[in-house]
């Protein structure tokens, strides 16, 4: 009899262990779920209270800032309109950049300059083992840049950005293209006014072999910036030139520009003729759309090659870009990469100069990290 309650009891123990374990594991299982669904609330409260919302997708990152879009970078290789040449494909560069407004200050493939794209990086006139080299002139078939691969991407609260990596490649055997430069690209922006977006962009360059890749002295080449499609004027390069012949007849008379749909100034005050290829520490290029006046300001960091670098302001397209190269010839050697640091600052009216000084000397005052 006692054996039987020694059995009945010993059974009793086990369900009552089996049930007790039961629980447990049913109440692990809620608290998993609950943590699962508290850390998911969590993360989309977090997005959904991000200033700065960096969104990948299959062909490009997008930026906005409260909801406004500021810019996006094309991972895709983008074609161009109809009937554009193969040669001219691109990604890696970033197109459209917005201003608060939502307009689009930014110009990608141009009827009458195809290989300029928005906001992008290209050096010109170069030499790599010995031949001819060439990143800007599409057309000629010798070299490519490309989007490879993103490294990193970020919303927050007060800022938000993403790290992509672009390729050079020489294309004169098209069946076998050979790499000559990686670039890492970091974009930064930030969220911290209304009446302005204000983003920084830091480009590292690094050989992807052994040998050097050689830029020669030439007029133009290097970051660049291509303003919007509309200030595209084609009877200007006609007027400049009747411009440029009276005031060589008459050198001494007082005769003015050409009325242009966009414009440029430096911080020294210049614009198109006595500001090309001077040496400032910003240069804005702005225009009217809508019939408002807005424009983006670019701005060099201290840190750069050549400091302050020269600048290409183009006398009848609306382009402008950073040209280290019209000082003399230089090259992006093994072991040394080719760091360089811009600011944007993409603004509604006209360009306030003692505004961008002060935007500038702030910039200036940040250490650059290579």
């Amino acid at each position: 009899m006692s054996k039987l309650l020694l059995e009945e009891n010993q059974r009793r123990s086990e369900c009552n262990f089996g049930s007790h374990r039961e629980r447990l594991e049913f109440q692990n299982t809620r608290m998993n779920r609950k943590s699962l669904v508290m850390l998911l609330a969590i993360t989309i409260a977090w997005t959904a209270s991000a200033k700065v919302v960096c969104k990948e997708t299959e062909g490009a990152i997008t930026v906005t800032v409260d909801g406004r879009p500021v810019l996006k970078y094309n991972k895709s290789t983008l074609t161009g309109p109809r009937g554009t040449e193969p040669h001219f494909a691109r990604s890696g560069h970033i197109h459209p950049v917005w201003n608060p407004n939502g307009q689009i200050v930014s110009g990608d493939f141009p009827f009458d300059h195809k290989h300029q794209h928005a906001l992008f990086f290209a050096w010109t006139r170069c030499e790599f083992e010995g031949r001819r080299m060439e990143f800007w002139n599409q057309k000629l078939e010798l070299g490519r840049i490309a989007h490879e691969k993103v490294l990193k991407v970020e919303s927050g609260s007060t800022s938000g950005g993403f790290t992509v990596r672009l390729t050079y490649q020489d294309i004169a055997d098209p069946k076998k293209p050979k790499p000559i430069l990686h670039e890492i690209w970091t974009v930064r922006v930030y969220g911290d006014s209304r009446d302005h977006f204000r983003f920084d962009l830091t480009s590292k360059q690094t050989c992807a072999t052994s040998s050097a890749l050689k830029i020669q002295k030439y007029h133009y080449g290097g970051m660049a910036l291509r303003g919007s499609n509309e200030w595209i004027d084609t009877e200007l390069r006609d007027q400049i030139r009747d411009w440029e012949k009276k005031r060589k007849d008459k050198p001494k008379a007082d005769i003015a520009e050409p009325r242009r749909k966009y414009n440029y100034l430096t911080s020294e005050s210049l614009k198109w003729k006595a500001g090309n290829h001077s040496r400032p520490n910003w240069v804005s290029l702005h225009g009217k759309l809508d019939n408002q006046p807005t424009g983006i300001a670019v701005l060099s960091h201290p840190s750069n090659f050549r400091s302050p670098q020269p600048v290409r302001l183009h006398p009848h397209m609306p382009y402008f870009c950073w040209a280290p190269m019209v000082l003399g010839e230089f090259e992006v050697a093994p072991g040394k990469p080719y760091v360089s640091k811009f600011r944007y600052i993409v603004h509604k009216g006209e360009p306030d100069a003692k505004k961008l000084n002060r935007q500038w000397r702030a910039f200036a005052e940040e250490k650059s990290s290579n």
